[in-house]
């Protein structure tokens, strides 16, 4: 079919009666640019979209658009899946010369091969890429082929147009207590006789390493030499932060897990509920908290360098909602530490003796620069809680375990309804992060009411 309507009304009644496949023509006289939205019943791929252009008209080029579906099939016990999810920003220039036709076709489903229908070839891509869009797209299934029960509504479980308050709220926890948090430049530097420590890991990632290089404008060689101060040509301090969270990220760190961590939080901070909210940083942190446990942060025993990573993190993510707890031991930890915690005390509870023992919530001051030397006087206090034993109590030999008093620091100050540990060794991305709130409604679902108490009373509870 094809056919120029002048008129909406006429658009209207003519698609009515499309028979598909068809060519479908828009035709807008005038010098201002239109957009045509087409919804296609039942659904229907589309093939390739054209813009013609020419006669001095300059309303069509630049040319952009996008394109995306969302297949629904009656029959389809999953309920729906995706036809196909584009966006294509192209902007193209006018035409060279003035007073000649021009003609820009865009093939909308060019990923898609020419065999098979719906399939994806990812080849081309790096290996880490095809890993993580492989196991995506196929643990959609069992979120869109779930049962009555588990089944999305729309509204409420649908992120994009839910309300803020049905998103369940998490609580994260990552409890360590002297892991390498970001790897240092001396480690990088370090070699066995045959490669440094920077170079194994490059080895191993070497087309992640180009494009690194690629995006700071440097070769791969260059970046390497400079780095390792051997070319005479020194890295500023945030680029060479840059190489050693790069680094990071590849190793089993710390910094990798809340990395990790942070992507969940990227997903809420997108929605518009919380965009449009009066206040996104409070809505963000009503859905969402991030704690980092980290037992010997200001301890004697504990490393400078970590301590000095911690809030190199803590300033990389000051916009979101990231806590520290740490234990406070006035026999262990560092003089600084030890003044802020006894005056926090005395000011807000006006409690004029010293605190032994402690479990510490703690955060980075609004407007920090974010940098490789982040001053320890940038920490602010926001809760102390006074204990009467250490972190290990007991015994040699008969000792508590130390990552379980660890965990329990953290869990005093947690909010959310639901809890997460996650070890210090642990990775996360993007696809994954977006699926956190449809698995959280496994363990709370909505025919049931948080406030019910569940279990049958016994005659003391009834009396």
């Amino acid at each position: 079919m094809c056919t120029l309507w002048s008129s909406e009304e006429d658009l209207i009644e003519d698609l009515c009666n499309v028979t598909l496949p068809a060519l479908l023509v828009f035709q807008r006289n005038g010098a201002s640019f239109s957009e045509v939205e087409l919804n296609l019943e039942p659904p229907a791929s589309v093939k390739s979209i054209s813009f013609k252009t020419g006669k001095d008209d300059p309303g069509f080029d630049p040319v952009c658009w996008k394109v995306e579906g969302f297949v629904t099939d009656e029959t389809d016990e999953a309920g729906g899946r995706w036809k196909q999810l584009v966006f294509q920003d192209k902007p193209y220039l006018p035409p060279t010369r003035r007073e000649t036709e021009l003609c820009v076709v865009f093939d909308v489903e060019r990923w898609r091969t020419e065999t098979k229908a719906g399939s994806i070839t990812l080849q081309s891509f790096l290996p880490v890429v095809q890993e993580r869009l492989s196991f995506f797209t196929a643990s959609l299934r069992s979120l869109l082929g779930s049962s009555d029960k588990y089944s999305i509504r729309p509204g409420i479980d649908t992120l994009l147009d839910s309300h803020v308050g049905n998103i369940p709220s998490l609580t994260q926890v990552i409890p360590c207590y002297n892991e390498t948090v970001i790897l240092s430049k001396k480690f990088l530097r370090d070699e066995d006789g045959t490669n440094t420590n920077l170079a194994f890991i490059i080895s191993q990632f070497p087309d992640e390493w180009r494009f690194f290089c690629d995006r700071h404008s440097y070769s791969v060689k260059d970046m390497y030499n400079a780095f390792m101060g051997s070319s005479g040509q020194e890295l500023s301090s945030s680029l060479c932060m840059e190489v050693r969270m790069w680094a990071s990220m590849r190793s089993q760190t710390v910094a990798r897990t809340v990395v990790g961590a942070m992507q969940y939080q990227e997903v809420i901070a997108m929605l518009p509920s919380v965009q449009a909210s009066r206040n996104p940083h409070k809505a963000l942190e009503d859905c969402v908290e991030l704690v980092l446990a980290h037992q010997t942060y200001g301890s004697k025993a504990g490393s400078e360098e970590n301590d000095r990573a911690v809030r190199y993190l803590l300033a990389k993510y000051q916009d979101r909602s990231f806590y520290l707890v740490f234990d406070f031991d006035i026999d262990k930890t560092r003089s600084s530490i030890t003044s802020a915690v006894q005056n926090f005390v005395k000011e807000k509870y006006r409690y004029d003796r010293p605190v032994r023992y402690a479990s510490v919530l703690a955060r980075l001051r609004a407007d920090t620069k974010c940098s490789e030397e982040v001053p320890d006087s940038r920490l602010e206090l926001i809760e102390v809680l006074p204990r009467c034993f250490p972190l290990l109590v007991g015994t040699p030999g008969f000792m508590t375990q130390g990552k379980a008093g660890n965990q329990l620091g953290a869990l005093r100050f947690s909010r959310g309804h639901f809890l997460q540990m996650m070890d210090a060794n642990m990775g996360a991305f993007l696809g994954e992060a977006s699926k956190v709130p449809f698995i959280l409604r496994r363990f709370q679902p909505h025919w049931y009411d948080r406030t019910e108490r569940k279990g049958k009373p016994t005659d003391r509870m009834s009396r």
